[in-house]
């Protein structure tokens, strides 16, 4: 019980930089630090944003992960939604594939080789789903395995960045809360969920699930 509740305060509080011993972990061990948004996220953490707010009520709120009524993206090309949808079958089925297409729009346009520094961190966003280098490797370190140790030029492959944006998908829904905080979290990091920052991502998606004209 001691150390369940280290392990939560430490991931609530945003603590300092994490350290753990590589590839062979099977969950998060004891000692081990989780990181803070700014970390997972990079530039767009929430903690220190000037200008931001709380929004006072989630456009969504209390909706579920399963859709909630949203329409398909219709432009994700037939490899990646075949692609995508194996790996969300195989891996993650209770992810909703066409928010992990929606994303991977919003981050890369369905772009193969993107690749952003991330100087302020010392980490580059990588691949379609633009996860950080070190967030897919923390991700791979506490259980997500089902594809090798990630670096920066194997998250270039399509079918790698999507397993770990996956991965970061999951464990952000695992938070508990609705699509929206999911979506806007995967931006801005879970405390950045209603910030009025992560906004114009929600705006984004719902667009790339044909809400918007």
């Amino acid at each position: 019980m001691k150390r369940t509740a280290i392990i939560g305060l430490a991931a609530l509080a945003g603590a300092a930089w994490w350290w753990t011993q590589r590839g062979q972990s099977s969950g998060v061990e004891w000692g081990e630090r989780l990181p803070d948004d700014t970390q997972i996220f990079g530039g767009d953490g929430y903690e220190g944003m000037e200008g931001s707010s709380m929004d006072d009520v989630l456009f969504n709120e209390g909706g579920g992960l399963g859709g909630g009524g949203l329409g398909v993206v219709t432009d994700a090309p037939a490899w990646l939604r075949d692609m995508a949808g194996q790996i969300v079958g195989q891996y993650f089925p209770s992810l909703d594939l066409e928010m992990v297409l929606a994303i991977c729009k919003i981050e890369s346009s369905f772009g193969k080789n993107i690749y952003r520094d991330e100087p302020k961190i010392g980490d580059a966003s990588v691949g379609m789903m633009q996860t950080l280098v070190k967030t897919a490797q923390w991700l791979h370190d506490i259980g997500y395995k089902g594809f090798p140790y990630p670096s920066a030029e194997t998250l270039k492959d399509p079918a790698t960045s999507i397993y770990f944006g996956c991965a970061m998908l999951k464990w952000l829904t695992k938070k508990g809360g609705s699509e929206e905080e999911t979506v806007r979290a995967y931006n801005g990091g879970w405390g950045g969920r209603k910030y009025t920052s992560t906004l114009p991502y929600w705006k984004k998606y719902l667009k790339a699930r044909g809400q918007y004209a």
